[in-house]
């Protein structure tokens, strides 16, 4: 066995067994360390993907007691196109209570508009996702 690197030429002897066995030994180390790296990388991936602004269904809002979710109007509701909210349940007449995040009044809102004329997202969206998703999704 020989090995070539660049100019260089290495002709391993009898007594260079223990060497080589070493090196392959690092090799099968750093190929397992790389495995690892990599699986954990494709989980932060998917755990990223997860992360991804989408419009919530409506039963995702219903129960979304106390979960911070990005409110979006299709005008503008007190002034601005969306904001944070959090949820404080649901009324038996079908009626959502939100709280701005940032704000003193809560607003309570029909859940038979939800998709139409409102809707709320997992994160943040930008302007751009906002503009391509459809509504009554």
């Amino acid at each position: 066995m020989s090995i070539q690197v660049n100019d260089f030429q290495w002709e391993p002897e009898k007594n260079d067994a223990e060497y080589i066995k070493l090196l392959e030994s690092s090799r099968d180390k750093w190929q397992r360390i790389a495995q690892k790296a990599i699986a954990k990388l494709t989980k932060l991936k998917a755990l990223l993907k997860e992360q991804e602004p989408r419009v919530m269904p409506l039963e995702e809002v219903r129960c979304a007691n106390e979960k911070p979710m990005w409110f979006e109007s299709k005008g503008t509701f007190r002034g601005q196109k969306g904001f944070w909210v959090l949820s404080k349940g649901v009324s038996p007449s079908y009626v959502i209570r939100l709280i701005p995040a940032i704000g003193k009044d809560d607003t309570e809102l029909s859940l038979t508009a939800y998709g139409k004329v409102w809707r709320c997202w997992t994160s943040q969206p930008t302007d751009a996702q906002m503009k391509v998703t459809p509504w009554n999704i």
